[in-house]
């Protein structure tokens, strides 16, 4: 039994809460308040209306359907301009991250060329000189394992920076972090991969014409699908295997059970306790894989068999661990949204999948080479095709972001403890936008 479990310890505070409570009044005013109402629909009327009762509110963040498991404790004493700053800190400090981490990430994309690197620059000669299958696996094996590695890295930082900002629910924390990891990984992941390793293999015919980089490049473009393409597998048997294979549980199990838990329910849930999804590192992973797919399907064809191969073995995987071994916690239940953001970044890859057409049917050549008419023209119907469906949806993504209809039951907005006096104007002003929205 430890400390948290322990009756006196737990009587102790509960005594102390009883004394705090008594004189409210006098206690100073903090910067989160956990309210209960009667129904769900006066909760998230109230979650709804408190931001547009009065301009002075409209910073006041609310959120429903709480456990005590998802509050970061150690951020509810941050009011809204505290947590304005640290949200501006924390987007510069990711911002920052973002221009760091791309030096990596272009070293790994240069590494998938590196035998055409080896010709232009003398010191890394050797290479050349090196067997077809050391080669091989320097060029196919050994970058994606590094791209593996950095992109393993990368959540820990990224949900320190999100963690600085103030979010008061862990469950909030996860889905910003989600975003960000998403944004890392279609900026290192897809785009700096793509044109570090195109260019690298434009510079083998460069020959020093400038003007000649933007042809080249397109030409030289679908070499990269082979890095991609090496990616996508790697990436997909590996988690399928280990999904299968189980053996890091298993490893875990064995060395528990030679080191168990200081408590008997330690060592029960060390034991019986199942595994859980971190869908904020888990989804974005694969909304890269579906990103790569959709983009260089029109480049390299070849990669959509492949890749639907790969597919149907990380679904099986992930199936088999919904089913039998993975649980969801209430501390991160979200009630859908990390579908929502997913969701979207199938629409992120069919606009690059577009912007990257576009791209082709500007840069193409007639047999004059000149700027052929035709591919202006396309690309001028890829670019209207990609940014029609783009700003229709910007202007509607904020319309059903709302917590309850309008047409909700008029019950009375009053918590079910009676003791928030100061929560009470905030209660009628709720009330009466209430009334007015539903008339």
């Amino acid at each position: 039994m430890d400390l948290d479990s322990s009756p006196v310890f737990i009587r102790e505070k509960n005594e102390e809460l009883e004394k705090l409570r008594a004189d409210q009044s006098n206690l100073e005013n903090g910067n989160t308040a956990f309210v209960r109402f009667d129904s769900q629909t006066e909760a998230h009327a109230f979650a709804r209306l408190i931001s547009s009762t009065s301009k002075s509110r409209r910073l006041i963040e609310t959120g429903v359907e709480l456990v005590p498991e998802d509050v970061q404790w150690s951020n509810i004493s941050m009011n809204a301009y505290q947590r304005k700053v640290r949200t501006a800190i924390s987007w510069g400090l990711t911002v920052g991250l973002i221009i760091i981490w791309a030096i990596p990430v272009a070293f790994v994309g240069a590494v998938s060329n590196v035998d055409t690197l080896c010709v232009k620059a003398p010191w890394l000669a050797w290479v050349c000189e090196l067997p077809p299958a050391a080669l091989g696996i320097i060029k196919g094996v050994l970058p994606p394992a590094l791209l593996a590695v950095l992109f393993m890295l990368l959540p820990i930082f990224l949900r320190l920076l999100v963690r600085l900002q103030g979010e008061v629910r862990r469950s909030q924390i996860e889905l910003k972090l989600f975003s960000r990891f998403w944004l890392f990984q279609v900026i290192h992941g897809f785009l700096i991969i793509t044109f570090s390793s195109g260019l690298i293999s434009a510079l083998s015919n460069l020959g020093g014409t400038a003007s000649a980089v933007p042809t080249m490049l397109a030409d030289r473009l679908p070499n990269a699908s082979i890095f991609f393409l090496t990616f996508i597998l790697v990436s997909t048997f590996t988690a399928a295997a280990k999904a299968y294979s189980r053996a890091i549980p298993t490893i875990m199990l064995g060395v528990q059970r030679i080191l168990p838990g200081g408590t008997p329910r330690k060592a029960f849930l060390q034991r019986y306790k199942m595994d859980q999804f971190m869908w904020a590192t888990t989804w974005p992973p694969i909304a890269l894989l579906i990103c790569i797919s959709i983009v260089y399907s029109v480049i390299q064809p070849v990669m959509t068999l492949l890749t639907l191969v790969a597919f149907i073995f990380l679904y099986a995987a992930h199936k088999y661990l919904l089913y039998w071994t993975a649980d969801q916690p209430d501390s991160l239940e979200t009630g859908g949204l990390f579908y929502i953001r997913a969701l979207r970044t199938v629409f992120v890859a069919l606009y690059l999948e577009g912007v990257c057409l576009a791209g082709l049917f500007f840069l193409s050549s007639d047999e004059n080479n000149k700027r052929s008419t035709t591919g202006l023209a396309c690309g001028a119907i890829m670019v209207s095709g990609v940014g029609a469906p783009a700003i229709h949806l910007a202007n509607s993504a904020g319309r059903h972001d709302c917590h309850c209809s309008r047409t909700a039951d008029l019950h009375r907005l009053v918590p079910v403890q009676e003791g928030l006096p100061r929560l009470r104007p905030l209660l009628d002003d709720c009330q009466a936008q209430l009334v007015q929205d539903w008339l």
